[in-house]
């Protein structure tokens, strides 16, 4: 496969093992994926590679995506900018996504109803419904299969409304040019 594989190793800290793989162009998306307009998307994942790695398949189908690593900045991130679809990680430091969702939907005028995917490498009924009494919409397992993240992400983008308000309906505008009173910062939770 023409790939690189190593590891970084500090004694007493750790190691980091890494690859790096040349992969192939993809094909230009069709079906679903390919039915609806880039939208701005939130990506919340503490894990650096999960993080960039699923901003870069979003990217791919034209998506603009910003980064937060854990559920405060997360909040904080919807609180200056609207979004039309938020992936949140579950199990996070500082704040978890479940405690960053019902923020979201009881402080953030902006993303209130903007729909909220749950990811999570536990899955089952009563996780799911963990997560649907947080206010996330639906909940997509790690690791995650770019195909269906693509039609996860195209799925509720077609169903999300898309009016006067959303993100894509006001591309280049910040949140400012939108709410007249600052929104307070959210309180930062208590590191034991």
């Amino acid at each position: 496969m023409h790939g690189t594989i190593g590891v970084d190793s500090v004694q007493g800290k750790g190691a980091e093992f890494w690859f790096e793989i040349p992969l192939p162009e993809t094909a230009p998306a069709t079906g679903a994926a390919a039915e609806h307009p880039p939208g701005r998307l939130l990506v919340v994942d503490d894990q650096d590679a999960v993080a960039d790695l699923l901003a870069t398949l979003l990217r791919r189908h034209g998506h603009t995506v910003d980064v937060a690593h854990n559920g405060y900045d997360a909040v904080e991130a919807c609180r200056r900018s609207i979004y039309d679809l938020i992936l949140m990680d579950i199990n996070m430091p500082v704040m978890d996504g479940f405690a960053a969702s019902r923020a979201i939907r009881d402080s953030s005028p902006l993303n209130r109803e903007v729909p909220i995917l749950a990811l999570t490498a536990a899955g089952g009924g009563a996780r799911q419904q963990a997560c649907l009494a947080a206010g996330m919409n639906a909940l997509l397992l790690k690791p995650v299969n770019p195909a269906a993240l693509s039609d996860a992400v195209a799925l509720w983008l077609s169903s999300a409304p898309r009016e006067a308000g959303t993100a894509a309906a006001i591309a280049g505008q910040t949140s400012a040019h939108l709410v007249h009173n600052e929104p307070q910062p959210c309180p930062k939770p208590a590191v034991s």
